[in-house]
């Protein structure tokens, strides 16, 4: 099982896109915000996403029911983040993610892996040799 958000039913709905979040939060203080809020055991599947260790200010989280996302999607909605604010403050803007359950999440990571993998290789084939026949950045 696992498809887009509009192949869908309302039942079948528990990946959710959270968004806004202050990239100064770690992996670490993401979970335990959300955890305080009441998601806590509530989701099987989290990618913070980051850019060279920064998050990008969203993430996907997999409830692991309908219920358990409908009520992540309600507390989370318009939370005010606790740490890392800035001059403009941010509060939560949630949405259905794209791609919809456990294992769908789980292919897409593996697959979004294996091309940036790809690229690196192909990066590392493009760069002149340095000294001791090494590919220099």
């Amino acid at each position: 099982m696992g498809s887009t958000a509009s192949d869908c039913s309302e039942e079948s709905l528990t990946t959710i896109m959270v968004a806004n979040i202050p990239t100064s939060y770690t992996r670490h203080e993401f979970i335990e915000e959300v955890c305080r809020l009441g998601c806590h055991n509530a989701f099987d599947f989290l990618l913070l996403s980051e850019k060279r260790g920064v998050n990008r200010g969203f993430a996907f989280m997999n409830c692991t029911s309908q219920s358990a996302a409908y009520r992540c999607f309600g507390l989370l909605a318009g939370h005010i983040w606790k740490k890392h604010q800035t001059a403009e403050v941010k509060a939560a803007v949630v949405r259905w993610a794209a791609i919809q359950g456990l294992e769908a999440n789980l292919r897409r990571r593996q697959q979004t892996a294996a091309k940036v993998a790809n690229k690196r290789q192909w990066l590392q084939r493009q760069l002149p040799q340095g000294q001791h026949g090494q590919r220099t950045l």
